[in-house]
């Protein structure tokens, strides 16, 4: 799962709170 480029802070900590999830349930 590669993170898209955010255009505005608000999706930049949106996109890394799902990475979270993301990398969360791999472990």
């Amino acid at each position: 799962m590669a993170p898209r480029k955010p255009k505005t802070d608000a999706s930049a900590d949106n996109d890394a709170s799902m990475i979270r999830e993301y990398l969360r349930q791999q472990n």
